[in-house]
């Protein structure tokens, strides 16, 4: 099985699949943690002259605040067969994943059902609610779309 990793997944892990006989890829895109220090860099800032400098070298130590380097498996996600016109006043703008799908049928319709969903980050877990509010405030003339 082949797998593609970014910086989110510890390297022990990734050689233990490739000795399991798994093909790992690697990905890194930019620097473990770089959003992390931009983020605390800002939320933090120093205003004492006699800490100037501290949050930059702690950041910047070899293991101060980030352990790395990692990578993460992202499995894709089934694809759908439905098409854009699955709602009928409400047009999906994106080719839906299959477990999108499920949740779009239990929780719409004339007896819409309770539903967990329970998926990967960025796998649509929003939309699986979202559009089937937007169907029922369609439906029920509450809510018009313009081009």
């Amino acid at each position: 099985m082949d797998f593609l990793a970014n910086e989110n997944f510890p390297l022990l892990s990734a050689r233990r699949l490739r000795e399991a006989g798994h093909r790992v890829v690697s990905i890194i895109q930019e620097a473990p943690g770089s959003k992390d220090e931009d983020s605390l860099k800002t939320t933090f800032p120093v205003s004492t002259p006699f800490f100037h400098g501290v949050m930059d070298r702690f950041l910047e130590a070899e293991g101060g605040i980030f352990k790395g380097p990692y990578i993460s498996i992202k499995l894709p996600y089934r694809t759908s067969s439905i098409g854009p016109d699955f709602f009928t006043g409400i047009p999906l703008r994106f080719p839906p994943y299959l477990h999108q799908e499920m949740a779009f049928r239990r929780l719409s319709g004339e007896e819409p059902a309770s539903a967990i969903i329970a998926t990967g980050t960025g796998s649509g877990k929003t939309e699986c609610f979202f559009y089937p509010i937007l169907d029922d405030c369609w439906r029920q003339g509450v809510l018009r779309l313009h081009p």
